[in-house]
């Protein structure tokens, strides 16, 4: 058997399960009642289900399912008794991740010591910690350092003048870094020419009166500088493996 193909059966059947077969009245039934939903153990069994029908070892009947079943139980159990935010939501997928993993694990044969050699040979790749230390610093350090870089800038805006959300600006330049650092690492800058026209339209289109000049040249200025710093990072991670 294919473990690659193992694998991603494996997430397809949980995707399906967890997100494509539950709506969402019967989410906020399930975290009104939590263990008193039936809900819960309906979906659990259900999750079951689909996990063992995508492992194809139907042979293994006897362990496979209740195994599947009790451990999304327990984690969606669990879940329902927090609050419905980010962090418990990614909390929770990486549970079920993790659970995913160490059964394709076991059904593809892979003893400890074989993963524990993948994941020493990941830890040592400079070429994987090249490209992730350029994720990490095109993130949040030089979100920080335009932020600093620009604050002269940003205070000749009139406060009546900064509308939107608080930190809007932070992670929209993150995730406009993410891309284009990724774009150039794939060599696809093509892509980046589409992201600077979308950003055009929504953003710079928003305050083209004359009365907002500043603030369009602030925000130019600012995509400008993190545009060119995510293409740097990027063309020199890639000159470097």
């Amino acid at each position: 058997m294919n473990p690659t193909a193992l694998l991603i059966r494996l997430f397809i059947a949980h995707l399906i399960a967890d997100f494509l077969l539950q709506t969402k009245e019967k989410i906020r039934q399930r975290k009104a009642r939590t263990w008193r939903s039936p809900w819960l153990y309906a979906h659990s069994l259900l999750h079951a289900v689909l996990i063992y029908l995508a492992t194809s070892h139907w042979d293994q009947f006897y362990w496979i399912l209740p195994a599947a079943f009790a451990t999304h139980l327990v984690i969606d159990g669990v879940k329902a008794g927090f609050d419905d935010n980010a962090l418990a939501f990614s909390l929770d997928q990486l549970a079920h991740v993790i659970i995913l993993v160490v059964l394709w694990g076991i059904l593809s044969s892979l003893t400890p010591g074989a993963i524990a050699q993948a994941i020493y040979e990941i830890w040592n790749s400079s070429k994987i910690l090249l490209v992730v230390a350029g994720y990490i610093f095109i993130l949040w350090p030089t979100g920080y350092f335009i932020g600093k870089l620009t604050s002269r800038l940003c205070a000749q805006i009139p406060s009546a003048d900064r509308a939107g959300l608080d930190e809007a600006g932070f992670w929209i330049g993150c995730l406009e870094r993410l891309f284009v650092y990724s774009f150039v690492l794939i060599d696809q800058l093509a892509a980046i020419s589409i992201l600077i026209g979308v950003k055009s339209i929504y953003r710079l289109g928003a305050i083209r009166a004359s009365e907002r000049r500043k603030e369009a040249e602030y925000i130019l200025i600012g995509t400008l500088i993190s545009f060119a710093t995510a293409m740097a990072a990027g063309y020199i991670v890639r000159s470097l493996i």
